[in-house]
């Protein structure tokens, strides 16, 4: 599963998953990674996936109960977090993060119930 190289790709950039997986994976600090946001390097979405993509897989998976839907949901949280950080500096970049998939990971789940209903 998670342990297997994939890659996963958004609409911005590609993620390439493995050992970012794994926890305390980044050694960058949330202020260098939010200059390369500001500067608009996709260095940083491997940044925030090698230091935080264990946190959000687990948050959207406890949320989806679906690995895949799981996996889907952090890699749009990579790409709201990739649209909305220019404007804003959060002060609490994994409290930022967390939320956003925690809005995206209860949305997925509201539309697949709703599909439910329609069928």
């Amino acid at each position: 599963m998670l342990s297997e190289r994939k890659i996963f790709h958004s609409a911005f950039f590609c993620v390439y998953k493995g050992e970012a997986t794994k926890k305390g994976g980044g050694d960058m600090d949330d202020n260098e990674i939010l200059d390369l946001y500001f500067a608009r390097s996709e260095q940083a979405i491997v940044q925030t996936d090698q230091k935080y993509g264990f946190y959000c897989y687990s948050i959207a998976k406890r949320i989806l109960s679906d690995p895949l839907d799981a996996e889907e949901s952090v890699n749009d949280t990579y790409a709201e977090v990739w649209k909305s950080i220019p404007p804003r500096r959060p002060k609490y970049f994994f409290a930022f993060l967390a939320s956003i998939c925690r809005h995206l990971s209860l949305n997925r789940v509201d539309w697949k119930q709703a599909a439910k209903r329609r069928a």
